[in-house]
């Protein structure tokens, strides 16, 4: 199946994005866990698998785009307040919700992609759970959903209500 290099950063950037918020989330001791290590090594695969069959150049220039558009999203979620990664997670974690559920984004049942996203999910529970936290989350992931679709990503992703 053909992939335009919009497409591959497209399926690439949530992989991206979980792993940096776990990266920066979690302390460097639980990061020495079987669970976490695991949890890492699917995000890698994640985000690999849509440039694997690209020639070198060609998935360096993909892999620079997704950089390029990760790095700016804290900026626009948490400006200058590096301390809060949970609701850095948390947004992207809607974001990507959004992109699933409107079936932009699909993946395999019980592949690293499905795996890596919910074990994501059960480690941002106890922050969805708080109702204003959450709600606030849910409005930056349409903001931050709104912004990429003007740069030309995730067209046609329709936000729920």
């Amino acid at each position: 199946m053909y992939l335009s290099d919009r497409h591959r950063v497209e399926i690439c950037l949530p992989a991206q994005m979980m792993l940096a918020c776990a990266i920066a989330g979690i302390s460097e001791e639980n990061q020495q866990t079987d669970d976490f290590k695991s949890f890492k090594k699917d995000l890698i695969e994640a985000g690999w698998e849509p440039v694997a069959d690209l020639d070198p150049k060609k998935q360096g220039n993909v892999l620079r785009r997704v950089l390029r558009l990760h790095e700016s999203i804290p900026k626009q979620i948490i400006g200058d307040d590096h301390g809060n990664i949970p609701k850095l997670a948390l947004v992207q974690f809607h974001l990507i919700r959004f992109i699933i559920e409107d079936g932009y984004l699909q993946y395999e049942e019980d592949g690293i992609f499905h795996r890596a996203v919910l074990t994501f999910m059960e480690a941002l529970q106890h922050h969805a759970a708080e109702e204003r936290f959450n709600a606030s989350a849910i409005k930056a992931a349409k903001k931050l959903l709104g912004r990429l679709q003007s740069e030309g990503y995730y067209r046609g992703v329709v936000v729920p209500d």
